[in-house]
């Protein structure tokens, strides 16, 4: 009878522990939607964010993308970043690089000293923007990222070295160099985006030069 008193008591109490977390829990997860649904960029993207992951919510990719985009229009530089992740891998929306790569302009543009670097990436190799070696050196200088200095570092020397040809073969010469990053870019550019999804809360080096 004592064991069977006690197995009751055990039993009563992880009940009321479990009704207790799970009601800090629910009340947490309705502040957020209402912060979210008052138009805090930064609740809609940590609503976003645990709505992809299931992170103490049901699981709905579709309503993590519709939080993300109104947390990237209301200004939060990383719902901006993830939005032009989305777009340029095609993960829950339709692949459009030229989406991408306007989202990633507005994080950067906003001073986000990731986003910078990448824009330098993007625009060295012509991702949804026009390809520009000259523009992709300024992005990178623009960048505070250890990675983006060496890069411009690199990329300087590189544009150097076209700008002391002759004016004949100047033309050429760029446009050799234009296609050889292209096709260096394609072919990192998957790689970061892999990175980017994993690693959304840590800056992780820049693979490219």
């Amino acid at each position: 009878m004592l064991r069977f008193m006690y197995s009751l008591l055990f039993i009563s109490t992880a009940l009321m522990l479990a009704a207790f977390y799970y009601t800090h829990w629910a009340s947490a997860t309705d502040q957020l939607r209402a912060s979210a649904a008052l138009g805090d960029a930064g609740s809609q993207y940590t609503l976003a964010r645990k709505l992809s992951r299931g992170e103490g919510i049901s699981e709905d990719q579709v309503a993590a993308i519709a939080w993300f985009r109104k947390s990237a229009e209301g200004g939060d530089t990383k719902a901006q970043l993830t939005m032009a992740r989305l777009y340029f891998t095609g993960e829950g929306v339709a692949k459009d690089p030229m989406r991408g790569a306007m989202w990633l302009r507005r994080a950067a543009d906003k001073g986000d000293s990731f986003a910078q670097a990448l824009m330098g990436m993007v625009t060295l190799g012509g991702i949804g923007v026009a390809q520009d070696p000259y523009g992709a050196l300024e992005w990178y200088n623009k960048s505070q990222e250890p990675e983006a200095q060496q890069l411009a570092h690199a990329l300087q020397e590189d544009l150097m070295k076209i700008d002391a040809k002759p004016e004949a073969e100047r033309a050429d010469a760029l446009e050799a160099f234009k296609a050889q990053k292209l096709l260096f870019i394609q072919n990192v550019f998957q790689k970061l985006m892999l990175r980017m999804k994993r690693h959304e809360n840590r800056r992780d080096p820049l693979d490219g030069n």
